[in-house]
């Protein structure tokens, strides 16, 4: 099993737009993506924009298969505008799209495990 956890922090005014589409993500994964166990956001209890998701793949290519898909780019583009920094400059400057914005972000935290 692929675990992944990523710690972000959100802009206070865009809490709302990052909850409803990470939950509009979580139902397109539930549906179309048997290789995903889990997605999951939760809110940081001593700090209301700060986040954790965790997903579980079940080896790297649902991973693979997961950044690839139509509907996660276009989460992904909305997700990085929520995110807080300075980031969306550089974003538009290199026009880096999906899995690869991630890289320019300064106060994002992936860490990906495997399962024993």
């Amino acid at each position: 099993m692929r675990i992944i956890h990523v710690t972000l922090r959100v802009k206070p005014e865009k809490v709302g737009l990052y909850e409803n589409t990470f939950n509009e993500l979580k139902d397109k994964v539930r549906q179309y993506e048997p290789g995903c166990a889990l997605l999951e956001a939760c809110k940081d209890p001593d700090d209301p924009h700060t986040y954790h998701v965790i997903e579980a793949y079940t080896d790297e290519r649902a991973v693979e298969e997961h950044v690839k898909t139509s509907y996660y780019k276009t989460t992904a583009d909305i997700f990085v505008q929520c995110l807080q920094g300075d980031h969306m400059k550089e974003i538009a400057e290199r026009n880096l799209q999906g899995r690869e914005m991630y890289g320019v972000i300064k106060n994002i935290d992936f860490q990906r495990l495997d399962s024993i």
